[in-house]
């Protein structure tokens, strides 16, 4: 291969590695954006169900939690 060869391969191989990178650093910040709502939604669900003393109310945040994690799930795949 001629030199010139070897440094185009090198810079295509750096692009996608940039772009590559880029994408995974997107992907983390929806899936922090998902967790920390998931966590700040169960939260007031189960102070809810605290200050109202339903046992249903905070059992419903149970649903809330298998929610998020579906859509974490869907968002990493």
């Amino acid at each position: 291969m001629k030199i010139d060869d070897l440094k185009k391969a090198e810079d295509l191989l750096r692009l996608d590695y940039d772009k590559t990178l880029a994408f995974i650093d997107k992907a983390d910040g929806q899936l922090w954006f998902i967790r920390n709502w998931a966590l700040t939604a169960n939260a007031a669900i189960i102070a809810f169900g605290v200050s109202v003393g339903s046992w249903a109310v905070m059992l419903a945040a149970l649903v809330l939690v298998v929610g998020f994690f579906a859509l974490e799930l869907i968002v990493k795949s």
